[in-house]
């Protein structure tokens, strides 16, 4: 080889902006037929949960340990809820969104970014 450089410029765009959530996506309903199915359960992976910021950088809930939503909370900062509980309990963990159920419930599950993006999703136990 023979020992030369070679030199590139390119520019480049740099920014200063914060990471801010610009969308979310999700499944428009859940169903499973058996209430014990979802304890213990990922809501934002039940409802195939999908985040984008504002440098199109999408980000997906997983059940498990790939879970990137959840992961990257320190920017993201998503946080769910749940409402409109009928016919049993439930409650979910506001960062990871596992739930936790009793009974045939229905409910709905609301993600929340910082900046007020948001989307509800209604959950059905058979």
């Amino acid at each position: 080889v023979g020992g030369g450089s070679n030199t590139v410029n390119v520019e480049v765009e740099v920014k200063a902006d914060p990471v801010a959530v610009t969308s979310i996506t999700a499944e428009k309903q859940v169903s499973v037929d058996a209430p014990a199915n979802f304890n213990g359960v990922d809501a934002g992976a039940a409802m195939n949960l999908k985040v984008k910021d504002n440098y199109n950088t999408e980000y997906k809930a997983t059940d498990g340990t790939n879970d990137n939503i959840e992961a990257y909370d320190a920017v993201l900062g998503i946080r769910y809820s749940v409402s409109d509980i009928s016919g049993g309990t439930v409650t979910i963990d506001a960062k990871s969104g596992e739930l936790t159920i009793t009974g045939t419930p229905t409910f709905t599950v609301t993600v929340t970014a910082p900046n007020g993006t948001s989307i509800s999703v209604p959950f059905a136990a058979r």
